[in-house]
């Protein structure tokens, strides 16, 4: 299933490396390894319900649902945004303020935070490299690949801060907390911006406009295209409505053969079966 290896590896990986961070929490008292770990956890979360969504869209189409269950990837994906923003991010940022405000003094154990730190991102990177390598563009592989991206960022911004915090500068580790929130903040929006447009009907681009076009003209005794619509109903599935022209005093059931081939030729470029094709007579313009 396309993706789903992907997200397995990225669960797997998110829920050692969060065991390991929680125990460098409790070692060295930094605020930036309890962010990330935060972090975390909330990317466990996310990868199990993103993992069981690909399954869960993979379902074919059924009698209440006639395009599939694609759309049940971006709802997920706009969830889990929620979820970032909602509790996560925003207890990063209060702890990383607490910090600014109480600053701990000597951080011990620093080195342990910059190797746990390090070990974050080459275990992140596994799943980067699997996802890639599987070439898929489902909502769910898309909003694990930012998560994953996001977490190498904030493992450089951490490491920064550590090396600041070590040499004696005490904001640098709530400031480091900080910039981890505001990176997951930017993360969630980023999630919401990107799959709300297919939860409200995103139209496909121009070129597969045409592309749609050409298919129905292609098809013999087809005289015309027009009144084209379409909109995505998931991100490989599109609903298509045109109308096309035939030659007049055409017999309804010939009419039919030719409606069905039309829909024939669609399907590599809707995924789908389903589509409204409504034919006319032809009149020159």
């Amino acid at each position: 299933m396309s993706g789903a290896r992907g997200l397995t590896f990225a669960l797997a990986c998110y829920a050692s490396l969060f065991a390991i961070q929680l125990i460098g929490y409790f070692s060295t008292h930094l605020l930036v390894l309890l962010a990330q770990s935060f972090e975390t956890l909330s990317d466990v979360l996310i990868s199990s319900a993103l993992l069981f969504v690909t399954y869960m869209s993979a379902k074919p189409p059924d009698e209440e649902h006639h395009f599939g269950h694609e759309r049940a990837q971006n709802v997920v994906a706009i969830m889990s945004a929620t979820i970032l923003i909602a509790f996560f991010s925003v207890e990063t940022i209060r702890r990383g303020i607490a910090g600014l405000l109480h600053p701990p003094g000597h951080i011990h154990h620093g080195g342990i935070a910059i190797l746990i730190t390090a070990i974050g991102m080459v275990i992140v990177a596994v799943p980067i490299i699997v996802i890639a390598r599987e070439h898929s563009d489902a909502a769910t592989t898309r909003a694990q690949l930012v998560s994953l991206g996001r977490d190498e960022v904030v493992y450089i911004l951490a490491i920064i801060a550590i090396v600041l915090a070590i040499n004696g500068n005490d904001w640098a580790d709530a400031v480091g907390s900080i910039i981890v929130g505001v990176m997951i903040i930017f993360a969630a929006v980023y999630l919401i911006r990107e799959n709300y447009q297919f939860l409200i009907g995103r139209a496909p681009d121009d070129e597969t406009l045409d592309a749609l076009m050409e298919a129905a003209k292609s098809v013999p005794r087809v005289m015309g295209v027009h009144r084209l619509t379409a909109e995505h109903v998931g991100p490989n599935t599109l609903h298509v409505d045109m109308h096309i022209t035939v030659k007049p005093g055409t017999h309804i059931e010939e009419a039919d053969e030719i409606a069905d081939e039309v829909r024939e030729k669609l399907i590599p470029l809707t995924g789908t079966e389903y589509g409204e094709i409504h034919v006319e007579p032809h009149t020159p313009r």
